[in-house]
């Protein structure tokens, strides 16, 4: 088993509940979750909201 597979294994486990700022996709999950509790928001303030964190 390589490296990538034990980390991403890992990861599915104990890393489940943390979202990383550097992963795209992670960041663009984030957007539509807070976009459709708050669809006031413009996209611009939604970025720099995660952004800050």
């Amino acid at each position: 088993m390589s490296w990538n597979n034990v980390d991403n294994k890992h990861k599915k486990k104990y890393d489940r509940n943390f979202v990383s700022c550097d992963e795209t996709y992670e960041r663009a999950y984030i957007k539509q979750i807070i976009k459709e509790e708050f669809p006031s928001l413009s996209d611009s303030t939604i970025d720099a909201a995660i952004s800050s964190c």
